[in-house]
């Protein structure tokens, strides 16, 4: 039932964006495993997001996507002034918090998901915003890339 739930936010989410080739993806990701066979752009509450061919990004473009760790840092938003976001992936917490002027540092060490971050960055004015880094988080930094605040 909890999963019927969560099916039902993440619809909602999508019609409110008129993003019906991602309820399509959704619904063949769910059933068949299949996604989506072209790169796209999205709108989503967040913001502007490149989903990738062959990934499940627009599910991460859902605002609706993490909803339990999305309603603590709202509830705690005013608490920090500097969000890090071990693992950023497509960068949608960092798009989000952005949204609050909150300042914000996003990791991420797998070279395609850091270029579609820098995109997702850039489709949203953020580069100003976000610090971006291509760095894997461990006992030593094996390569580092960032862009210029």
């Amino acid at each position: 039932m909890k999963k019927l739930n969560t099916y039902f936010w993440y619809f909602l989410e999508y019609l409110k964006n008129w993003d019906f080739p991602s309820i399509i993806a959704a619904v063949n990701y769910l059933i068949f495993r299949k996604t989506h066979k072209q790169d796209r752009i999205i709108q989503s509450s967040m913001g502007v997001f490149f989903c990738r061919k062959n990934t499940n990004d627009f599910q991460f473009a859902n605002f609706r996507y993490e909803w339990a760790v999305k309603k603590f840092i709202h509830d705690h938003i005013h608490e920090y002034s500097v969000f890090i976001d071990g693992g950023a992936c497509i960068g949608d917490y960092c798009i989000l918090l952005s949204k609050y002027n909150t300042r914000c540092i996003a990791i991420e060490p797998i070279a395609d998901n850091y270029s579609v971050l820098v995109k997702n960055l850039e489709l949203n004015n953020l580069t100003d915003k976000v610090m971006a880094f291509q760095v894997g988080l461990g006992n030593r930094i094996q390569y580092l890339r960032s862009q210029d605040w």
